[in-house]
């Protein structure tokens, strides 16, 4: 546990400085609950060797013997305390707009970029029947990561992403149109509408995606008219919502 320096010598009283010690190598050599009481060590080198249940040291920190047990001084330039309780307003600085902070699988707090993109079509594109087609959107809206390129949103962060495609169709009196989004090139979500001869219908697809780092994700359109068919605009949009 994490202690202060007022709380070791009001629980110690006179601390007896021993010199400089090594938690990666154990040098001088300490051992669980053996010691005399007030003496106190300046970790030199951080490590992991571990003292009556802690094994977290950074430099500058001191290692103190109650009498009973070892106990940690924070004292280094990093702050690595353990069972850490924080109150009141915390400013956290070296953020970004495009950084968040996220919780892994383990409970552990980490920084992660939050990557969020749209895109649209910019002209009619033709469908060919009864073929799936892929998107390539002319406008990037928007962009936070750098994560997407003409036609593909590529994952750089493990965890869940909000994602939405929507086409409008030109009019038909046969067949079906549908739009898929597309995870790592195999369909993922597809959403369909029945046109009709004198109204263009317009497809949108959303979830919820798990995605590992490396994952990406495409639309691809298909309609079975007989004949191609031109779709207008087209919308693609993500973002982040929480880690893996």
């Amino acid at each position: 546990m994490l202690k202060s320096v007022s709380s070791i010598t009001n629980a110690i009283g006179a601390l007896n400085y021993k010199g400089t010690w090594n938690a990666t190598t154990n040098t001088p050599t300490l051992a669980s609950s053996v010691g005399v009481k007030g003496d106190y060590y300046l970790v030199s080198v951080a490590g992991s060797t571990t003292l009556n249940g802690i094994s977290v040291w950074g430099v500058g920190d001191s290692v103190a013997f109650n009498g009973v047990t070892w106990q940690r001084i924070e004292g280094g330039a990093d702050l690595e305390g353990v069972n850490l309780t924080v109150s009141g307003t915390t400013t956290l600085s070296g953020l970004t707009a495009s950084t968040a902070l996220a919780l892994d699988a383990n409970k552990n707090v980490v920084s992660v970029v939050v990557p969020a993109f749209g895109a649209n079509t910019t002209s009619d594109v033709a469908a060919s029947t009864a073929t799936w087609t892929k998107v390539t959107y002319g406008t990037e809206k928007f962009d936070t990561n750098s994560n997407f390129a003409s036609s593909t949103f590529t994952a750089t962060v493990a965890g869940y992403y909000q994602v939405n495609a929507a086409a409008n169709f030109y009019p038909s009196a046969l067949g079906q149109c549908q739009v898929a989004i597309y995870k790592s090139g195999s369909s993922y979500l597809v959403g369909s509408v029945v046109p009709n001869s004198s109204q263009g219908p317009a497809c949108v697809v959303s979830s919820v995606i798990p995605m590992v780092a490396t994952d990406y994700l495409e639309v691809y359109v298909y309609q079975n008219s007989g004949g191609n068919l031109n779709f207008g605009s087209s919308d693609f949009s993500g973002c982040f919502l929480r880690g893996a």
